[in-house]
């Protein structure tokens, strides 16, 4: 009876081993996307598809402005900016209102101290005001990363 309790012990102990090399194998090899904000901001997990919106008055004009993205491949895909004011359109060089008015794709964009335009960033059900600038020269920086699953939980940890 023993023996066998022991022997139960030892392929439970070499299955949780050898569980733990797989994911550790796992994790050395998977990307995953992320998009940064900040250096001491948050980091969220994000997938092909999602939608990511930044929301801001215009300082020139005094406007509400939505900007929106769809994560596309390690970049941001912008395709509509949305606001009522006719001069922010023209400022932009956005010829017409509606879905897919602009397109356009980068893997970050900075936000200036300077300007005072109560900035919002939304992805899916999460919100972040960006009242203070933080970053180096006064700016936030908005980044779609592409991180080793080990580093992604090293810097959630952190946390």
């Amino acid at each position: 009876m023993t023996i066998h309790l022991h022997n139960r012990r030892r392929v439970v102990l070499l299955c949780i081993c050898l569980s733990a090399v797989l994911l550790l194998a796992w994790g050395l090899q998977t990307n995953l996307q992320v998009v940064e904000i900040g250096d001491s901001g948050p980091s969220l997990l994000v997938r092909n598809g999602n939608l990511f919106c930044h929301e801001y008055t215009h300082s020139m004009y005094g406007a509400q402005v939505v900007e929106k993205f769809r994560i596309e491949d390690g970049h941001f895909r912008i395709f509509h900016v949305m606001t009522q004011s006719d001069a922010v359109l023209e400022y932009f060089a956005i010829e017409k209102r509606g879905e897919h008015n602009v397109d356009g794709t980068f893997q970050k964009f900075s936000i200036p101290a300077a300007s005072i335009g109560k900035h919002i960033l939304k992805l899916e059900d999460y919100e972040l005001s960006l009242d203070k600038p933080e970053q180096k020269g006064g700016s936030i920086h908005v980044k779609l990363l592409q991180v080793p699953f080990w580093a992604y939980a090293a810097r959630l940890i952190r946390r």
